[in-house]
């Protein structure tokens, strides 16, 4: 078995979100929470220069917690593992159909004598990281996990196993990143939990890839429309 980091992929665009008072508070107060009894809909904008391509899931640039903004097509192809995992809360973006995906369910199975990284320096309560370097897990608190999960004491990490990126990739589904973090067989993956490169030959290499990824992507989705 093997634990992913699964995030949107920012190459298709990151949405910025129209800022309301309390809002910020709000989602910091609700990540990972049940939510839809008190949702805040927000209203994401589509600017002409953010490089947005209407993939399957897509980036926003405020929206915290654990979660994904996913179109139709990724709901229904998903929703029976994502079901059990959390709740679909609206969102109101143009004339696109997507909603949020908020994971509820969350595991205690990290191995605190195992990870690597730098722990975040008091007042935090031991057990927050401010930098995870190498991760670890507990094996027997993975016996039956589902499909996707948090953990506690962090609000901005979605954690999924094999079972939700075999369905993503069946489904041939764009926009989803999976960063190996954990395999029950080997162990703990050396990551780079730095920003991605802003300058060089590095950062040029990145804008390129991400400019073939989104040429690919509107290429597909005009054959399909």
């Amino acid at each position: 078995m093997n634990i992913y980091r699964l995030t949107a992929d920012c190459a298709y665009g990151l949405l910025p979100i129209v800022e309301e008072p309390g809002l910020v508070r709000f989602w910091s107060e609700t990540a990972g929470k049940p939510s839809s009894a008190n949702w805040r809909i927000p209203t994401m904008l589509v600017e002409p220069d953010n490089d947005f391509v209407p993939v399957d899931c897509v980036c926003s640039a405020t929206l915290a917690g654990r979660g994904l903004l996913l179109n139709r097509r990724a709901r229904e192809a998903l929703g029976e593992l994502l079901a059990p995992c959390g709740e679909f809360l609206p969102v109101r973006l143009g004339s696109f159909d997507y909603q949020w995906f908020n994971c509820t369910v969350e595991i205690d199975a990290v191995d605190q004598e195992k990870i690597q990284g730098v722990q975040a320096p008091p007042p935090a309560l031991p057990g927050y990281w401010r930098r995870i370097t190498r991760w670890a897990f507990r094996p027997e608190a993975l016996a039956q996990p589902p499909a996707i999960f948090g953990l506690p004491r962090t609000i901005s990490r979605l954690l999924c196993t094999d079972v939700l990126k075999s369905a993503v990739e069946r489904a041939d589904l764009l926009g989803f990143e999976f960063e190996l973090l954990w395999s029950s067989e080997t162990g703990g993956v050396a990551v780079n939990p730095g920003p991605p490169p802003m300058f060089g030959q590095a950062a040029r290499e990145l804008h390129e890839l991400n400019r073939r990824k989104r040429e690919a992507a509107l290429a597909r989705l005009a054959q399909a429309s």
